[in-house]
């Protein structure tokens, strides 16, 4: 059976697909260097300390949970493109919220995070990283027992 592509007759698109597999055929499969990984593929999650300004080192964890017993700034340490997970959790009398980020632009659907306001409420931030410069951040909120 002829194979056509947008029209075109087996005896263009054959050879064009030769040429690709040999191509693709012709590509070494075998490191020429020895191969050093500087990261775990999966790294064990981190408790994080509370204060006025919150410290998460991202090349030892890349998910993390810490208690806000006020609103908090959040600084980024070791920041490299790709998602982050922080698991936030409202401590004494609730309604805090994590309200800056130092070093980078953070931007948040609509420009707010809306974090659950009672006391021991559980909320998740995303945070997305692109460049060093300017991170991205979603929250969900409210996660209850089931």
């Amino acid at each position: 059976m002829a194979i056509e592509l947008n029209g075109a007759p087996e005896g263009v698109v054959g050879p064009i697909r030769n040429a690709l597999g040999g191509a693709a055929k012709a590509q070494p499969t075998t490191f020429s260097a020895s191969q050093t990984f500087t990261k775990g593929l999966f790294l064990a999650g981190a408790n994080l300390t509370d204060a006025a300004t919150i410290q998460w080192d991202l090349a030892t964890s890349g998910f993390a949970a810490v208690e806000i017993n006020g609103n908090r700034a959040l600084e980024l340490l070791n920041l490299s493109p790709g998602v982050h997970r922080l698991r936030v959790t409202q401590g004494e009398g609730g309604g805090h919220g994590i309200t800056s980020f130092t070093g980078v632009v953070a931007r948040a659907p609509g420009g707010v995070l809306a974090f659950s306001p009672a006391a021991g409420a559980v909320d998740w931030l995303t945070i997305i990283c692109f460049s060093s410069t300017t991170i991205d951040v979603l929250i969900e909120s409210d996660f209850q027992e089931i």
